[in-house]
């Protein structure tokens, strides 16, 4: 089971030639990961502030494959592909309106302990629920 959600390219988010500026897709994937985590009913507070751990991005990627442009609308497929002990790693692929690839971006991201920043068992919660997605 995958999630799914969409963009649209803006103005200010392209380039001189009408192109996805490239840092751009690190923002519209985290826009998709948290469409993502509010489908599962996760409270953000809980992830936020939360005083036990935290969970910062160890990991981004992207690769592009096809221009995204200006004015147009793609959607973002996003699949859980590894869940570890105290990490697990996400890949949103971005599809044109035909359903071409145009790019892959992968984040992985390791819950800590707020003190001391080593790394802490996820919440059995969050688990329970990313392991529904998590890609065969």
């Amino acid at each position: 089971m995958n999630f799914k959600t969409s963009t649209k390219i803006r103005f200010h988010d392209a380039d001189p030639a009408g192109i996805i500026f490239y840092a751009k897709v690190f923002e519209f994937a985290h826009n998709a990961f948290e469409d993502f985590f509010e489908s599962l009913g996760l409270d953000w507070k809980n992830w936020f502030q939360n005083d036990a751990h935290i969970a910062p991005m160890r990991k981004a990627s992207a690769e592009y494959t096809s221009p995204l442009h200006f004015g147009e609308t793609y959607t973002i497929e996003v699949q859980v592909t590894h869940i570890g002990t105290s990490s697990f790693s996400l890949r949103y692929l971005f599809e044109d309106k035909t359903g071409k690839p145009c790019a892959v971006v992968d984040t992985t991201h390791v819950f800590v302990e707020k003190k001391n920043l080593k790394p802490t068992p996820m919440p059995e919660d969050l688990r329970q629920k990313l392991s529904q997605y998590l890609a065969a």
